[in-house]
């Protein structure tokens, strides 16, 4: 008669073959079916600074077989890659969610190939957000001024009042991108 063999479980690391197969079985012969289990495939992306090429943990990843839809999310750890192992061969989209504090998030969807049996790899890169210094100094002898009050606008938009510190510096870190706009409000006793 005619039999339809479904593979319901494989060896680790291989893919399950889905598609049942029909058999012919006949008196007195044998009969042969064989199912190819392909292994799957894994996916390294690794997150780094755009200008130094330095490792950058914390930012989440997300991958999405672009057949099936299905997505994943990770981490990247402090040696900044993030693994996503027993995939299935195909095309991912790759797209940062959040990047790594003090980094501008990158806006765009790669596509990577993933290849059965072996791993494959993906570098996205970020670039640090900007910062700003503010030094105050008296003009004639470069003397440092510390104790004077700056406000600081971005896009016309006040983020902030500041004081100078003790070396006459304001240090403004993980800014956003745009015009700056710089104003003393107060400063020290005889200036």
């Amino acid at each position: 008669g005619v039999y339809i063999v479904t593979e319901l479980s494989c060896p680790e690391g291989y893919r399950l073959d889905p598609t049942p197969q029909n058999v012919i079985v006949t008196s007195g012969e044998l009969a042969t079916v064989t199912f190819e289990n392909a292994p799957y495939g894994n996916l390294r992306v690794d997150k780094i600074d755009a200008d130094s090429g330095a490792s950058l943990a914390g930012a989440t990843v997300e991958i999405k077989h672009i057949e099936s839809g299905v997505t994943q999310t990770g981490t990247t750890d402090l040696g900044g890659s993030v693994y996503f192992d027993k995939l299935k061969p195909g095309a991912y989209q790759v797209r940062e969610v959040s990047a790594p504090s003090g980094y501008v998030k990158n806006d765009q969807t790669y596509t990577v190939n993933v290849t059965s049996g072996t791993e494959s790899t993906f570098v996205l890169k970020n670039r640090a957000k900007p910062g700003l210094i503010i030094t105050k100094y008296d003009e004639q002898t470069h003397e440092v001024l510390p104790d004077v009050t700056f406000e600081v606008y971005r896009d016309t938009v006040l983020i902030g009042s500041f004081s100078t510190d003790e070396m006459g510096q304001i240090r403004l870190t993980d800014l956003q991108p745009g015009t700056y706009l710089v104003k003393e409000v107060s400063t020290s006793a005889g200036y």
